[in-house]
């Protein structure tokens, strides 16, 4: 028996059916559920509470992801979760689930920066008859730059990024119909990256036929506005549209596929700006496949446009495959194994150098690839208490000069549940 798939839902093509997605993959929709309490759940009054505590230790031999002389550093973890589900009536209820910690650098230390554990989201579902409506604010803290294949030369990538919104989830018989509006705040709280700072107007619409519980298809479409803050980018609006299909192919067999074209529009204004406009395509299919009771594994395919990160780049265009397997060598203990590879391109202004203390800076484009593989071995020590360790190898090549890397890091971390 043969084939694989994809747990959560990551190709995207503009921001705004990105950030839908995103949502999505945090909060999966409620179909009209009767909200019934865990009776010896840790509760504040009314609200239920999870509270945990991790800690962990990194180490990294390339930590500003350079092509030569490399630097390398040990990064102190430390941090709590926390889950809290407040049921108001019987079909209304107010979930948060996020996480909060500190990042100190052994060596450098201008570097430490506080971590908020992504896809944190404070969520209100309000349900009636075959009617949900959600209120919810996301939000993350993100440093990591490794996870951003279009940087190289820093050591973090520190962004705020904060996505208020209102949804409404309609599944009248077979049919499913979505639709909503969400504002986002992206603000870098680096200097290096304040041309970044911007904020944007999502709208999506999504409409399907259930065939049955976990097999849906139709039409999804999405549109955002973007304005930033600094001259040197240019604001942008994006619109989307295309079919999309999660289908339960077998009981063990899982399968999403979504794509259509995107095009971007952007303001004449920015100085980086390499034409008024876009027209490009997304793509994504994810399929997972429970093999049997121990072993698992999981293949995705994504082609994606998205706005870019490097100053005087407008967009970036990337193409992802992943592949991972995870093994249950007892009730205990696991084994993962992960391998992605990346191919991209994007334009932007980089400093070429002339000669010693003296550089132009040039419109240029950029094809990268980055590989990357590792394993991962986790142990459930007790019903509170969890550890992990794990080792990662990522290569970065460039058509462009000074622009790879190669970098190895080690992980080991703890976790505790109250």
């Amino acid at each position: 028996m043969m084939m694989m798939v994809v747990t959560g839902v990551r190709a995207t093509a503009q921001e705004a059916l990105r950030s839908s997605l995103a949502y999505d993959q945090a909060v999966p929709p409620r179909q009209n559920e009767v909200v019934n309490p865990e009776p010896d759940q840790p509760h504040l009054g009314p609200a239920q509470l999870t509270l945990g505590a991790y800690t962990s230790v990194d180490y990294m031999d390339n930590v500003f992801y350079t092509q030569s002389n490399p630097q390398s550093d040990f990064i102190l973890h430390a941090g709590v979760t926390t889950g809290i589900f407040w049921p108001l009536t019987t079909l209304s209820d107010i979930t948060l689930n996020t996480g909060i910690g500190y990042a100190h650098y052994l060596k450098s230390s201008q570097n430490d920066y506080v971590e908020v554990t992504p896809n944190s989201v404070l969520n209100w579902n309000i349900s009636l008859d075959d009617v949900v409506f959600t209120f919810y604010d996301q939000f993350s803290y993100t440093e990591s730059v490794v996870t951003q294949p279009a940087l190289v030369g820093t050591a973090t990538f520190p962004i705020f990024d904060n996505t208020a919104g209102a949804r409404v989830n309609w599944t009248p018989n077979q049919w499913l119909f979505q639709a909503g509006y969400s504002y986002d705040d992206y603000v870098p709280e680096s200097p290096a990256f304040n041309y970044l700072e911007r904020t944007s107007d999502y709208f999506f619409v999504r409409g399907a036929w259930r065939f049955a519980e976990n097999t849906q298809a139709g039409l999804e479409a999405s549109d955002s506005l973007t304005s930033y803050t600094v001259a040197s980018q240019s604001g942008n609006s994006s619109v989307s549209v295309g079919p999309y299909a999660e289908w339960q192919i077998t009981q063990a067999i899982h399968a999403t596929i979504r794509g259509g074209p995107t095009f971007y529009f952007f303001d004449s204004s920015g100085a980086a700006n390499q034409g008024s406009s876009l027209g490009s395509y997304y793509f994504g299919l994810q399929i997972s496949h429970q093999l049997t009771d121990f072993l698992s594994h999981q293949i995705s395919i994504n082609r994606e446009v998205s706005l870019g990160l490097n100053q005087g780049g407008n967009y970036s265009e990337q193409l992802t495959g992943t592949y991972s397997v995870s093994l249950a060598l007892t009730q205990n203990i696991g084994l993962t194994v992960n391998a992605s590879y990346v191919h991209g391109t994007q334009t932007f202004q980089n400093l070429v150098p002339v000669f010693p203390g003296f550089g132009l800076l040039l419109n240029q484009t950029e094809n990268f690839d980055q590989y990357s593989m590792g394993p991962a071995v986790s142990w459930q020590a007790t019903k509170k208490f969890s550890t992990s360790l794990s080792y990662n190898y990522y290569v970065r090549d460039s058509n462009l000069p000074a622009r790879g890397y190669i970098e190895n890091s080690f992980s080991m971390k703890l976790n505790y549940a109250f």
